[in-house]
């Protein structure tokens, strides 16, 4: 999928290599300002492929009227400008930079080597590398689960391979791959650490990878409690009080991590979390959150998962969204059990780290 899927995909693929190519330049971009690199926009033009929407699906626009978003609309007239223009911006460099960073040199000799497409590829090729290290990861959380049974291994490690949806996003460039390996390599940690005493190695081997991957993508600060649950689950010889102390750690890591986001974040848009800034950046009118919308945006996130995005993009996407909401059923059934199960298979803390 890394080799065949068109270029641009159209899951912003086209800005997050701007935010690469921008960096590759000597330039930091600013959301809701910078417009994209010449560079992004040839291949733009070579492809049709401008935002979300299908080619040919919309006007051609205009190449002439490339700039920032003119200040002072209102809240509507800005989702109508968004919405014809928002493609111009190097909008993904409203991201935490680590993932962009790390891959400048990869793209600079890609690019010397075979031009801009071909450094797409091999990018995609280098994520479609760290997605595929969520195998032998989900195998050694198996294992830490159920012993070393060979068929939950082998099914542990068939889903972290086969999943369509996983396997068509995470292999575009996108900082989605690096963050889902170091957000596996977390969990990993935290379940093979629940119910024993940390040690003041894998603490801070925890604290690297959680600070590293907020520096990818800070939305994996959702892996906090599964983080602070291991850490602090009673053990036979660890008291509290260290248990407390060794859970220091990793926090501290985050937050220095993040701190380096909130300095870049002051110099560029002189605030911490630049939020206003970047709420600006949605090409649709604001909506109620309504019990309707509610299951709309659900329902669309279980399609998406298991068939990838733009949503039908694979063939058959919609038997395996169907197939997939079925296995996720046997899946929470299966939790159930082994959760009420008496005697327990399954140790509580790296169950409940794990879950």
């Amino acid at each position: 999928m890394a080799l065949t899927q068109p270029i641009w995909s159209r899951v912003d693929e086209a800005q997050h290599t701007d935010f690469i190519i921008q960096l590759r330049h000597g330039i930091y971009p600013t959301a809701d300002t910078t417009t994209i690199d010449p560079e992004t926009l040839r291949v733009m033009q070579s492809t049709g492929v401008f935002r979300f929407d299908d080619p040919g699906s919309y006007p051609a626009p205009d190449l002439t009227d490339v700039g920032p978003p003119p200040a002072g609309m209102s809240v509507a007239a800005n989702a109508v400008w968004m919405s014809r223009h928002m493609w111009q911006l190097s909008y993904e460099s409203q991201q935490t930079p680590g993932y962009y960073v790390l891959m400048v040199p990869a793209w600079w000799v890609a690019d010397s080597l075979g031009g801009t497409n071909f450094a797409v590829r091999a990018l995609r090729v280098v994520n479609a590398l760290l997605i595929a290290t969520l195998a032998p990861m989900a195998v050694a959380v198996a294992w830490r689960l159920f012993g070393r049974r060979a068929e939950v291994a082998a099914i542990a490690a068939m889903f972290a391979i086969l999943l369509p949806g996983l396997a068509l996003n995470g292999t575009r460039v996108s900082n989605d791959a690096l963050a889902a390996a170091l957000g596996g390599l977390g969990v990993l940690l935290a379940v093979n650490g629940a119910g024993h005493p940390f040690t003041w190695r894998r603490s801070i081997l925890l604290g690297l990878a959680f600070g590293a991957g907020l520096l990818i993508k800070v939305t994996l600060v959702a892996l906090g409690p599964a983080i602070v649950l291991a850490m602090l689950w009673p053990a036979h010889d660890a008291s509290r009080a260290r248990r407390l102390a060794r859970a220091a750690v990793p926090a501290a890591i985050a937050v220095l991590c993040a701190l380096a986001w909130f300095v870049i974040n002051l110099h560029l848009y002189g605030v911490p979390v630049p939020s206003a800034r970047t709420s600006r950046l949605i090409d649709t009118a604001p909506t109620s959150l309504t019990p309707g919308l509610v299951l709309v945006d659900l329902a669309f996130f279980a399609l998406t998962y298991w068939s990838g995005e733009p949503l039908g993009a694979l063939p058959l996407a919609a038997p395996l969204a169907a197939l997939g909401v079925l296995l996720s059923l046997v899946a929470a059934a299966g939790l159930i059990r082994l959760v009420s199960a008496r005697p327990r298979t399954v140790a509580g803390a790296p169950l409940a780290v794990a879950v």
